[in-house]
C-alpha cells in the first residue's frame, strides 16, 4: 500500500499530512489501496494529457486515471501546479489539498458533471479538509 507524490518539491504542502487523509478517504469508502501516484505538472503538460487521452482541449486542475480496481486500487492522479496556484489565490496549499482530495473522490465513484454532483463533491472535500492538520495549511 503506497501513496507517492512526484513533482511536489517546492510547492509547500505536507506529503505526510495529506497522505493520512487520503488513506482515511479510502478507508471510509472501504477501498483497499495498492498504489496511488500523484504527479504534479504544468498547465501545458496536463493539457497535453487532457487532449490526448480524454479528447478535451482545455485546462483543468486534476485528471484521475484508475488503472486497476481489484484486488486493490491502483491509480495515477495528475495535477496542474499552475491551476492550483491560480485557483488557490492566497492559499495555494489548501487548494492543493482540496484538489488531491477531489482526485481521490473521483476514484471513489464521485463525479462533478452536474451542479448537484459538484455540490456533493465540495461538501466531501470540505469534510476531508478538516482532517488535514491546521499547521500544514498556510493561512
Amino acid at each position: 500500500m503506497s501513496i507517492e507524490f512526484h513533482g511536489s518539491d517546492g510547492f509547500g504542502f505536507d506529503n505526510e499530512a495529506i497522505r493520512s487523509v487520503i488513506y482515511q478517504i479510502f478507508k471510509d469508502f472501504d477501498i483497499p489501496v495498492g498504489r496511488i501516484v500523484f504527479v504534479l505538472m504544468s498547465d501545458e503538460e496536463l493539457l497535453q494529457i487532457n487532449t490526448v487521452y480524454l479528447k478535451h482541449n482545455y485546462y483543468t486542475d486534476v485528471i484521475t486515471f484508475p488503472i486497476s480496481l481489484a484486488p486493490t486500487l491502483e491509480a495515477e492522479i495528475y495535477v496542474s501546479r499552475d491551476r492550483v496556484a491560480e485557483n488557490g489565490g492566497n492559499n495555494p496549499t489548501e487548494e492543493m489539498y482540496r484538489v488531491l482530495i477531489h482526485g481521490c473522490l473521483h476514484l471513489c465513484g464521485y463525479n462533478d458533471s452536474t451542479i448537484e454532483e459538484r455540490a456533493l463533491m465540495t461538501d466531501l472535500e470540505n469534510r476531508y479538509l478538516l482532517l488535514v492538520p491546521r499547521g500544514t495549511i498556510k493561512d
